[in-house]
């Protein structure tokens, strides 16, 4: 028996397996580097508020 595969379908399967698995790594990624550019920030002010008390 002859396989015969359309390499179309495979394209398409392949890029809505690629979209399904990326957009929800996206929003994971985004929320997690918000948390720690949030908490970099949080240290930044509380070194200058030290520093502005010391004077």
């Amino acid at each position: 028996m002859l396989l015969v595969i359309d390499w179309g379908d495979v394209v398409y399967q392949l890029i809505t397996l690629v979209v399904l698995i990326g957009i929800p790594a996206l929003i994971v990624y985004f929320i997690v580097s918000s948390r720690r550019n949030r908490k970099s920030i949080e240290e930044i002010n509380r070194k200058l508020d030290h520093l502005e008390s010391r004077k």
